[in-house]
């Protein structure tokens, strides 16, 4: 760490807090014909101690159906989507499938992905389950959920004599001039927060504080210019007080992406991109706290937070076994049997009972997140998935981001070139 970028530590971290289980009661009994030898295709990608307890959990349902043998396939992120793309369009995808959010709509909207009416959804949490409902067809449900928070360490805090806000009524303006009061009060190369206009969630969330969303269920924008130019002219002014770090350093923090190791001393910043377990173990091992986002309004309930699905599971259109796809995706989601195996691989509970159930069988940093997640989940609002014009936004929201942080462009004129960017990739 010899570069300033490098030695920089922030106070406020928004990440993506995660921690999975899926559980539940109410499965499909069986096929069409519970003796008929049926052989399914599950895929998925993930970590090695992921395909471990998901073919835990294939071996247990294959127990409870003996009829049923599952072929199993765990591959790395790195090319998953086009291998997998190339097999919906030769009509040979598999049977069950892991899934991003964006991949069900781009799928389902082809006709590829098989309506899961067998599998039940009356415990799944209903935000991240409702966004892959078209038209009366469930083409995915959550395989565990996350959702993007501020993290902040303790220990700065402490150092620099700055009391632990009330996460339930801040405000922005009580945000900056705390991230403002850290980087006065503690050595250089430690910051209060880090510079936010990396990550679309952050605008989301704004849009969402604001009375919009980002994008809306129809797959059009759904904030406006002045919206994004105030997001835009928050982000400038942390930079200009002293809160955040130089404009240098945060176009420097961009292509890092959200999960990237921070600092020991880290205090507090804003995490980019998808949620992972990972994450969750950077959070809970480093003794950081999980906060809710400040409001405009600093009343409880305006945080406007929301949950995202770690990933979904999903069945293919073509699958010659409908029945027993479904049967498999409803013990992968909702069978106590599967939980307790899957425990936190795939982001928090999904199933409301399941998280009440599996609380006391994980360790007190895995609970803390779960904790968190059960804590948030009366306040969160349902958000349209992003459509697939809205595949560009982060990279120009990244690009905007510069020229405002370097003064090339006001944050009125951002605002502008990236909306009607958006609008024109929208069509």
């Amino acid at each position: 760490m010899t570069t300033p970028q490098r030695r920089a530590a922030t106070a406020f971290l928004a990440v993506a807090a995660t921690a999975g289980l899926l559980l539940s009661a109410c499965a499909p009994t069986g096929g069409d014909d519970a003796d008929e030898k049926v052989t399914l295709r599950l895929v998925w990608w993930g970590s090695d101690d992921r395909a471990a307890v998901t073919r835990a959990a294939v071996d247990a349902f294959e127990d409870a159906h003996p009829n049923i043998t599952v072929e199993t396939e765990s591959l790395p992120f790195d090319g998953y989507f086009d291998r997998l793309s190339t097999q919906v369009a030769a009509n040979d995808a598999p049977d069950v499938q892991q899934l991003t959010g964006d991949f069900v709509v781009e799928y389902g909207t082809r006709g590829a992905l098989l309506d899961l009416a067998n599998v039940s959804t009356d415990l799944l949490d209903p935000a991240t389950t409702s966004v892959v409902n078209f038209d009366g067809e469930q083409l995915g449900v959550p395989t565990g959920i996350a959702t993007f928070a501020i993290v902040a360490n303790p220990t700065i805090f402490e150092q620099a004599g700055v009391p632990m806000p009330d996460d339930e009524s801040w405000t922005w303006e009580e945000y900056a001039q705390i991230a403002q009061q850290i980087s006065a009060s503690t050595p250089d190369g430690i910051f209060g927060t880090q510079s936010l206009g990396s990550d679309s969630n952050q605008i989301a969330m704004w849009a969402r504080q604001h009375g919009g969303d980002l994008f809306t269920a129809d797959g059009q924008l759904g904030t406006d210019e002045k919206t994004v130019a105030g997001f835009y002219a928050f982000a400038k002014e942390l930079v200009a007080s002293g809160a955040a770090p130089s404009a240098d350093e945060a176009i420097e923090q961009i292509p890092l992406g959200s999960n990237r190791p921070e600092p020991p001393s880290t205090a507090t910043r804003w995490a980019s991109g998808r949620p992972t377990s990972s994450s969750l173990e950077q959070i809970s091992k480093s003794g950081l706290e999980l906060l809710r986002y400040p409001t405009t309004s600093g009343k409880a309930g305006d945080q406007k937070m929301s949950f995202v699905a770690s990933q979904y599971w999903s069945a293919s259109a073509r699958t010659e076994h409908p029945e027993e796809a479904q049967l498999l995706i409803d013990f992968l989601a909702n069978s106590p049997e599967a939980g307790k195996l899957l425990l936190v691989g795939r982001g928090s509970p999904a199933n409301s009972e399941v998280r009440d159930a599996l609380l006391p069988l994980l360790s007190a940093d895995d609970a803390k997140v779960v904790d968190f997640v059960a804590e948030i989940s009366d306040e969160v609002v349902a958000t349209p998935l992003a459509p697939a014009g809205g595949a560009s936004f982060q990279e120009n929201m990244r690009r905007y981001t510069a020229e405002v942080l370097f003064d090339r462009m006001s944050p009125e004129d951002a605002s502008a070139a990236l909306l009607d960017e958006t609008r024109a990739a929208l069509g």
